[in-house]
């Protein structure tokens, strides 16, 4: 069985010096290779992507409705529908119908997708994601990292 050979991604700021001047191209461009990262990290460890466990954070603590979580996470419908199809397949959301409305679903977290959830803030709150996500920013650097996104995210949004 042939081996994959890992080719490395071409540097665009060694192949292309003018976009080291881009902030808009690096921080877009980081943000790729962050979430490729994290997407990646998510699937080996959990067996679940990003989407996944974002939607499975929305719904900690209680339920929500499937729309607004889409609305919340900026994921279409019908995208969010396969998602929570396969979160639900894994038994780690129960999709609920509304009795008065039955196109309007609630999720909610099943016990084991509260453990699973459990095992991802904790090793989120231990920096492992961190650590291979920002690699080869340092740990200590992450809260400045979250606060300068949340303020730009609190800047644009209700």
């Amino acid at each position: 069985m042939d081996k994959k050979k890992k080719v490395k991604a071409v540097n665009p700021l060694k192949a292309c010096p003018s976009l080291s001047t881009s902030l808009m191209f690096q921080t877009n461009k980081a943000n790729e290779i962050a979430f490729a990262r994290c997407e990646q990290w998510a699937k080996e460890h959990y067996g679940i992507g990003l989407r996944s466990v974002w939607i499975m954070i929305c719904c900690d603590g209680g339920t929500m409705s499937q729309r607004r979580c889409a609305d919340v996470l900026g994921i279409n419908y019908n995208v969010m529908v396969n998602e929570i199809d396969e979160l639900e397949k894994k038994h780690l959301i129960k999709r609920m119908q509304n009795p008065k409305n039955r196109r309007e679903h609630a999720l909610r977290l099943t016990p084991s997708g509260t453990k699973l959830l459990g095992v991802i803030l904790e090793a989120q709150k231990q920096g492992d994601i961190y650590r291979h996500a920002f690699a080869p920013i340092p740990l200590e650097n992450m809260p400045t990292i979250l606060a300068a996104a949340r303020s730009v995210i609190d800047h644009e949004t209700e």
